[in-house]
C-alpha cells in the first residue's frame, strides 16, 4: 500500500495494538525521509503510509481520541501499557488504583503497595520481597495480593484492548 494509492476510506493500521503504539510513540519531530536517505536505504522498505508531520500528528490524535472515549479503567489500562513518558505512566497508574484496590478485597493494604503492584504488572522492576521488607508484610500475603492485582489488571487490559480494537475499526483506523 503506497501513499499515492491510499484513500481516506482505507484503514491505516492492521491492528489496534499497532495504532495505539503509533499514537503514543508519535513524535512531532518526525520528518519525511530525504531523497539521499531514500537512495541509500533502497526501495521497498517501510509501510509507505507517509505518517509524518501534520498527517502523522492528525492520525496519532485520532487514535488517542478513540482511546480517550473508552470507559475510565479501560482508557488508563491502555495508557499504562503504551505510555511514552514516565509522567503519563504514573498518572495512569494512580487512576487504576480503585480497580486494583477492589481486587484485593478485605484487609488494609498501603496505597503504595497497590501502586507498586500495578507498576509490576506493567513491567516496572518491583520485587515482592522488597515490598514485604518495606511494609512488614508476610510473603504469602504479598503473593496473594500480587496474584489478585495481576489477574484484575490482566482482565482489565484484555477488555480494554478489545474495546479499543472495536472502536478503532468503527472509526476506520484499523482493518
Amino acid at each position: 500500500m503506497t501513499t499515492a494509492t491510499m484513500t481516506q476510506d482505507e484503514p491505516i493500521f492492521r491492528s489496534g495494538h499497532e495504532a495505539i503504539r503509533y499514537a503514543y510513540n508519535y513524535n512531532s519531530q518526525q520528518y519525511p525521509i530525504t531523497l539521499m536517505g531514500r537512495m541509500m536505504r533502497g526501495m521497498g522498505i517501510g509501510s509507505g503510509r507517509g505518517l509524518y508531520g501534520l498527517d502523522g500528528a492528525a492520525i496519532a490524535g485520532s487514535v488517542k481520541r478513540v482511546v480517550e472515549s473508552l470507559p475510565h479503567d479501560h482508557r488508563y489500562a491502555i495508557v499504562c501499557r503504551y505510555a511514552a513518558t514516565e509522567d503519563q505512566f504514573l498518572r495512569a497508574v494512580h487512576e487504576l488504583l480503585g480497580a486494583a484496590s477492589a481486587s484485593i478485597g478485605t484487609g488494609v493494604t498501603p496505597t503504595r503497595v497497590i501502586l507498586s503492584l500495578i507498576g509490576r504488572y506493567y513491567g516496572r522492576p518491583v520485587k515482592l520481597a522488597a515490598l514485604c521488607d518495606t511494609y512488614g508484610m508476610d510473603a504469602a500475603t504479598m503473593t496473594r495480593r500480587w496474584q489478585r492485582v495481576r489477574e484484575r489488571m490482566r482482565a482489565l487490559e484484555s477488555q480494554a484492548m478489545q474495546a479499543a480494537d472495536d472502536a478503532l475499526v468503527v472509526a476506520g483506523l484499523v482493518e
